[in-house]
């Protein structure tokens, strides 16, 4: 006899519970995390927020339960006599607008006790864990792999610890990784390619496609998804990321963008061409582009002789554009 559960999951208590994880909007450098992913496209429009994430509570608990193992895996690892220490270090890379958080360090390692090893632990489902049993991490997690490999290009290390549990039953895995210097090269040349790069890298369409919340940007007439792009600074053509992680605005005489402005964006504001599917057809490079659909994206200082007027309740703010 089967028992109905479904009230239990919408308890007023767990609702109000879910309260707890709220929506972030941390501004974020390219990451160690995301650096190995198949798609060069998708790396730079997430960093550019061409959409903003939204993680429901689920998602955000998910998250938070792999950040509550790692200190039962450091203390078990000093358990073992493994020293562990720079937790809390950051480590930055090109023009300081990639960052990474490596899990920490450690000496004595009981496979090279004298050999220093970088630290990454992950928490991983049963069926990914059997993926790791039966390929390693360079082929069942080819991000993590990248991820320890631009850590350990540069920070100089030789060696990472990579230590898996399983969250169906508390299984451990762990694995030594080797540097790859050619490995690690390609992913520095990628870090730089990305932040210089003026405009998105170009699009490949193939079947992880359908599981990339840029899709709809990319894609519209098969994806009815996320069509329109964020509006803020990252997204703008006058902005230009430099020395220091930080980026500036053209518009402004160069003036650096507060990074608690970042996200709203201006009324000068005019969209980068090539995030849209579309392509660019005309522009004055300042005002007004238009797009081959006939989108007709501009700002503030638009004039309304350049193209077509301006619709009578336009109001001076930020907009996607005006079809005609």
């Amino acid at each position: 006899m089967s028992v109905d559960l479904s009230n239990k999951l919408e308890s007023p208590t767990l609702k109000a519970m879910e309260k707890h994880w709220t929506q972030s909007t941390w501004l974020r450098g390219l990451g160690a995390s995301s650096i190995g992913g198949e798609c060069t496209r998708e790396i730079w429009l997430q960093w550019r927020y061409a959409r903003l994430p939204e993680f429901p509570p689920r998602i955000l608990r998910l998250f938070q339960r792999g950040h509550n193992e790692e200190p039962t895996m450091i203390a078990e690892l000093k358990t073992a006599g493994v020293k562990v220490y720079g937790e809390q270090e950051s480590i930055i890379g090109y023009k300081k607008h990639f960052k990474a958080h490596p899990d920490g360090r450690a000496m004595g390692i009981l496979e090279a006790p004298k050999t220093e090893h970088l630290l990454e632990f992950k928490t991983m489902s049963d069926k990914k864990f059997s993926e790791m049993l039966g390929q390693g991490v360079k082929q069942a997690q080819p991000k993590h792999y990248a991820q320890m490999q631009i850590q350990m290009h540069l920070t100089g290390m030789t060696r990472a610890f990579y230590l898996v549990v399983n969250k169906n039953d508390d299984h451990l895995y762990a694995e030594r990784v080797k540097y790859d210097k050619a490995e690690g090269e390609r992913l520095q040349e990628r870090i730089e390619y990305l932040v210089d790069a003026t405009a998105p890298p170009e699009k490949k369409q193939c079947w992880t496609c359908r599981f990339c919340d840029m899709r709809g940007l990319c894609f519209p007439d098969k994806y009815d998804v996320g069509k329109e792009p964020e509006l803020n600074c990252r997204t703008c053509t006058f902005s230009t990321p430099v020395d220091g992680g930080e980026w500036t605005c053209s518009q402004y005489n160069g003036e650096v963008i507060p990074n608690e402005c970042q996200l709203k964006g201006c009324p000068r504001h005019l969209l980068i061409p090539g995030i849209l599917a579309p392509e660019a057809v005309d522009s004055d490079g300042y005002t007004y582009v238009l797009y081959a659909n006939g989108l007709l994206n501009f700002n503030n200082q638009y004039e309304t002789n350049d193209v077509k007027e301006c619709p009578d309740n336009y109001d001076h703010t930020l907009s996607h554009g005006i079809p005609f």
